[in-house]
Order: structure tokens, then sequence, then C-alpha cells
């Protein structure tokens, strides 16, 4: 978890995709670790970002939220 949120924060505001793929993995790890009240807030803006940069990105988290929410 600690090394997603590090990778968040050397990305961010640099490397917009960078940025969009560590917030998806911080999500993800706090969906598996149930440790986030936030999860939707932090997919949300994960997807914003991602879908700034590319479609097919943001397509394939949505397929990777989407799969979580089954679980």
């Amino acid at each position: 978890m600690e090394h997603s949120k590090e990778a968040y924060n050397i990305f961010n505001s640099k490397d917009k995709m960078g940025e969009g793929i560590s917030l998806l993995l911080v999500g993800i790890t706090s969906f598996i670790l149930d440790r986030d009240a936030n999860i939707y807030k932090i997919f949300n803006e994960a997807m914003t970002i991602l879908g700034e940069t590319s479609n097919k990105a943001r397509r394939i988290a949505y397929d990777i939220i989407e799969t979580l929410e089954t679980l």
C-alpha cells in the first residue's frame, strides 16, 4: 500500500498515465485490504485521470473496478 501511495506521489502532476495507474493501484489495494472508506472516490479520480490520457486505459481500469465489485 505504501509503495503505491509513494508511486502516486512521484507521478502526481508529472505523468498523468503513471498518476492514474498508481492511484488505481491504491484503490485496488484499499479495496482488498478494506482500509479506505473513500475507495470509490479514489477509483473515480483514477478513472478521470486515465480517461484524460487514454480511452483504452480507462476501459481497462473500468473492467478491473467492475470485476472487484463482483467479488
